[in-house]
């Protein structure tokens, strides 16, 4: 296990989760717990993890339809008390 980059790909996990993907923040968090000492089974789930990001790849959360308006209401004095 010491010729496998695993730090690195661990490191390029924390990046992408940082910056898009907070899905994947415990499998990180936990694989990171493994840097100094990684076992062929981490070594595996990370790769797991990477192919996990390749078949998100193209999926986006959408709203509505065409046309469609998002609508939220709140209440301005919520937080007034009143004697």
């Amino acid at each position: 296990m010491a010729k496998v980059p695993y730090q690195e790909a661990v490191g390029i996990l924390i990046y992408t989760m940082l910056g898009t993907q907070l899905d994947i923040t415990y499998a990180v968090q936990f694989l990171s717990k493994f840097s100094k000492n990684p076992g062929k089974s981490h070594w595996k789930a990370v790769k797991r993890v990477f192919q996990y990001l390749k078949r998100i790849c193209g999926l986006e959360l959408m709203y509505g339809g065409i046309g469609e308006e998002i609508r939220g209401y709140t209440d301005a004095d919520g937080n007034m008390a009143k004697n």
